[in-house]
């Protein structure tokens, strides 16, 4: 009886440490899981706070002087780089080649735009829901226009309301930078 009794108590001490240490493993598992989503979470946060910061990208530079325009996007025209400026080959009306960040908030846009044909041509800002077509995106528009000799500000949200067009002193002469 007595030997009974010992080994029974030997056998609850197994069991008692088995549960100790399954409890310690679980405690364990449990610390490493919690550790380890804290750890994605900041990597993930991070992550997205690089993305949609509006410094990410400025300032900004094309690359057409080594024949890059990977990072530009064209909603109709024939855009190719040609001795480091961009050109459209076609008369289509409204076509646009787009870059930049959504996140940008405060920032300026400069550039030299020359006029090939008959038509506009200039540059957009804070563009945003672009689509092929004349004035198919929302934001900001300032170009020159040959038919009035102008320099014309306005806003697009898939129609135009023009806000100024102001007459230029002399002349714009296609092919010519201004």
């Amino acid at each position: 009886m007595k030997m009974e009794q010992t080994i029974q108590a030997q056998e609850q001490q197994r069991g008692d440490r088995q549960e100790g240490s399954t409890i310690r493993q679980i405690g364990r598992d449990v610390l490493l899981f919690v550790l380890a989503a804290t750890v994605c979470f900041a990597l993930a946060t991070g992550t997205i706070r690089i993305l949609h910061s509006p410094d990410r990208g400025l300032p900004y530079r094309d690359h057409f002087v080594s024949s890059d325009n990977a990072e530009w996007t064209a909603y109709g025209g024939n855009w190719k780089v040609q001795a480091g400026t961009m050109v459209n080959e076609s008369n289509e009306r409204g076509a646009k080649l787009v870059t930049g960040s959504a996140h940008w908030q405060d920032y300026t846009v400069q550039a030299d735009v020359a006029l090939r044909s008959l038509g506009d041509a200039g540059l957009i800002a804070r563009v945003s829901d672009p689509e092929q077509g004349v004035d198919a995106y929302s934001g900001i528009y300032a170009g020159l226009r040959i038919r009035d000799e102008a320099l014309v500000l306005g806003v697009a949200d898939h129609d135009w309301q023009e806000a100024v067009a102001k007459p230029l002193s002399s002349p714009i002469v296609p092919n010519s930078w201004l």
